[in-house]
């Protein structure tokens, strides 16, 4: 499995102009934006660019070459969950730096353990995201990936308008386990959304295996 990190890493060192541009992005952004927006949306960028890395697997027949190597469709699958959560991770570190290098620089450092408990929360969402992606990018490949997404993501926008309208119009009671949501604890939220990190990590990674004994090369 190390060889396909050192793999995938160079798949993205290759690409400098990207790394650079992300860098640079990274830096303006931690210097000119307040707040922890600008954590989450590096931490989701990198994600994306690591996940670019199945698309270059895809590319003149790479999986047939993949193949022939000592590794399986259970271990191509570990590493790209893996590779994927790493670097979103070491993006989301450099982030918190670079949002502890801001507060400093504005006087407002005692805040920030305010801002690192809520940045904290875009782990387990970017795990989410990754979960939904990886499967995604395996099944359709890059281009049909992204129009199954927005497929996916604009049933949910409208499933949950729909529950709310349809809720709000007939005066039926919110269930009981969106109202502890909004009782619960920052930490509280953080724990709930780790937990449904895992359980989607998982489910994802078994489609995942399965997509990929059942691809033809």
């Amino acid at each position: 499995m190390s060889g396909l990190f050192v793999k995938d890493m160079r798949l993205l060192i290759k690409r400098k102009q990207v790394v650079i541009i992300f860098f640079v992005l990274a830096i303006i952004m931690g210097m000119s934006t307040d707040g922890s927006f600008f954590v989450g949306y590096l931490t989701f960028l990198s994600g994306i660019y690591a996940i670019s890395t199945i698309s270059y697997d895809e590319m003149d027949n790479g999986y047939a070459f993949l193949m022939t190597l000592p590794i399986d469709a259970k271990t191509y699958v570990y590493e790209k969950y893996g590779f994927c959560s790493v670097m979103g991770i070491i993006a989301w570190g450099i982030s918190i730096v670079l949002l502890f290098v801001n507060c400093l620089r504005g006087g407002t450092s005692v805040g920030f353990a305010e801002q690192l408990t809520d940045a904290i929360v875009f782990i387990p969402c970017m795990l989410i995201f990754l979960d939904i992606m990886i499967p995604l990018q395996l099944k359709f490949g890059i281009e049909k990936s992204r129009v199954a997404l927005a497929v996916f993501t604009g049933g949910i926008v409208v499933l949950s308008f729909g529950a709310k309208s349809i809720v709000e119009r007939s005066g039926a009671e919110i269930p009981a386990f969106i109202e502890k949501l909004n009782g619960m604890s920052l930490s509280g939220i953080i724990a709930f959304f780790i937990g449904v990190a895992a359980v989607c990590t998982v489910i994802s990674v078994m489609c995942s295996i399965r997509i990929m004994e059942h691809k033809q090369y």
